[in-house]
């Protein structure tokens, strides 16, 4: 690779409006390399799937169309609307996202001169990378997911497919714990690449960033309480959504639980909380919303809410606690996320001093910690702020985009 060649990359992987960690790490990801000078081509197919956990993105707003592609990122996607007459859909249940990713990668890496493949998430996007390698003879890179690793490749359905994936790729990112996986499916410990701790950008994830305006994202005038106490994630039975609800119903204060949510619970949720007359006008629901519109929100908040607890994926780690200390904004996490942020992000993390933390099954416990922040939001705006100061390193996301530059220049120089 000389000096003065651009790196153009051909990149397999979830993307808004798909909901979701990989799809919002892509995305900053890409547009942080964009901004580098990269040439980063998204193949997707996120226009057309997720019905149940989708983003709602306007493309008539010209804010919108920016942010989505943002400078040096082009969108390549499936599409159901496009006309698909003779595209064999005839194989049950299956819209055939493999075969027409890579198709699509080809076609991307041709007309445009990508020079290498990334990838993240395996199921469909990396064992599509890896065909595109085969086909075009490009660098591969793969990336897995948690899910990747404990659920599917442990399946008869799906453990060889991805052994020969690994094989067939340059590098795999993943984390250190995983390499004994590698190992065991005969792949070269050379291959493997540290995932870097995953961050978000300070210049859009920082204390100065505008609180949204409630009333502008549909929220009725009456419902404007202070506090808000903020979900924001997939509607899922372990969110523990619905111990907040019925602990929320014995407060007696004024306050107003913001979920912007969907997913499988979404109904069994609004119908539950109804069953609660103390609830009435407390509670309001918004529809996903895209990662660039999240900072603001986190700000209009008093305190954001992530209960997770008994998640099956045992390395998954949501990363809106993260964007909450980015953003001064203080947040109630569970025992179990602040668990696992304790032993593998920060040490510095401590309860009630830059993070509040409880057993959501606990509702004596979750009630108190609740009525702590409804009765005094001035207090818990100090603990925001220390969160900011003590655990949030403003440098973290840049190591990585340097750390994802470098070995796109390894990649290319051997």
């Amino acid at each position: 690779m000389s000096k003065n060649q651009p790196i153009k990359v051909c990149f397999f992987s979830k993307y808004p409006p798909i909901e979701g960690g990989v799809s919002s790490r892509t995305y900053w990801l890409s547009r942080a390399l964009g901004e580098r000078g990269v040439e980063v081509h998204i193949v997707t197919n996120a226009l057309e799937v997720e019905e149940e956990y989708r983003e709602i993105l306007d493309f008539e707003e010209t804010d919108n169309k920016k942010e989505y592609e943002p400078k040096n990122v082009f969108v390549h996607s499936l599409n159901s609307n496009q006309n698909h007459s003779g595209v064999p859909f005839h194989i049950p249940f299956s819209p055939v996202y493999l075969e027409r990713l890579i198709n699509l990668g080809m076609k991307v890496i041709e007309k445009y001169g990508c020079n290498l493949i990334d990838s993240h998430y395996l199921q469909p996007y990396g064992v599509a990378a890896a065909f595109t390698k085969l086909l075009t003879s490009k660098p591969c890179i793969l990336r897995n997911a948690g899910s990747d690793i404990s659920r599917l490749f442990p399946k008869e359905d799906f453990h060889d497919l991805y052994k020969a994936s690994f094989k067939v790729a340059d590098i795999i990112i993943t984390q250190i714990k995983n390499k004994d996986v590698f190992g065991d499916s005969s792949v070269s410990q050379n291959k493997l690449w540290a995932s870097p701790f995953h961050s978000v950008p300070p210049q859009y994830f920082n204390p100065k960033v505008k609180p949204a305006n409630l009333k502008n994202l549909g929220i009725p005038s009456g419902l404007l309480k202070k506090p808000v106490l903020t979900y924001i994630g997939k509607c899922t039975f372990y969110k523990c959504l619905f111990d907040l609800a019925k602990v929320a119903s014995q407060i007696k204060e004024d306050f107003l639980l913001l979920f912007v949510t969907k997913g499988s619970k979404l109904e069994e949720l609004k119908a539950y909380l109804k069953r609660f007359p103390s609830l009435k006008n407390k509670y309001y629901f918004l529809d996903f919303l895209p990662p660039w519109r999240i900072p603001s929100i986190l700000k209009a908040s008093t305190c954001l809410l992530q209960l997770e607890t008994g998640f099956p994926v045992k390395g998954h780690r949501p990363i809106q606690p993260i964007e909450a200390f980015a953003t001064a904004t203080p947040v109630l996490i569970s025992q179990e996320i602040f668990q696992k942020y304790k032993n593998i992000y920060s040490p510095n993390l401590e309860k009630g001093k830059n993070v509040l933390a409880v057993n959501p099954r606990d509702h004596f416990d979750l009630k108190n910690v609740l009525l702590r922040i409804i009765r005094n939001p001035r207090k818990i705006k100090q603990i925001g702020r220390r969160g900011y100061r003590e655990l949030f390193d403003e440098k973290e996301f840049e190591k990585g985009v340097e750390d994802r530059l470098s070995l796109y220049r390894k990649i290319l120089r051997d």
